[in-house]
């Protein structure tokens, strides 16, 4: 088992009274996917009004670690790094962050990170 802390960005100025941060403990032979699964729902990213919230998630790292894009309008993730916890994880102890690109379309976003393009416009 890792040790993993999860933190996300607000998503206006009142859901930022406190902290978001969780730790949690994930196998290392779990997916990608599973990860983000698990980790937005530990870390539960808030849906908002009219049902079009983009989030993207990286480990925090340098350079960064690009693992996927979470649409509130979506079933699952799309997964830009596949694999296992273990091969996306460089240490023992690592921080996923949650990325608020407000209404951004998600597709757009995620074909950004896997092409290593700028992203889109967050406000439009």
């Amino acid at each position: 088992m890792l040790k993993l802390e999860i933190e996300r960005d607000s998503v206006h100025a009142g859901d930022d009274y406190s902290s978001h941060a969780v730790l949690i403990s994930v196998h290392e032979d779990m997916s990608v996917e599973e990860l983000l699964v698990k980790a937005s729902n530990e870390c539960v990213l808030p849906k908002i009004s009219g049902g079009k919230a983009t989030w993207f998630a990286y480990l925090d790292t340098e350079p960064k670690q690009y693992l996927g894009v979470i649409a509130q309008q979506w079933e699952s993730p799309k997964v830009i790094f596949s694999g296992t916890v273990s091969s996306a994880l460089r240490m023992p102890l690592a921080k996923l962050i949650f990325r608020y690109w407000c209404q951004s379309d998600p597709d757009q976003v995620f074909n950004a990170l896997v092409n290593s393009k700028e992203l889109p416009r967050r406000f439009s």
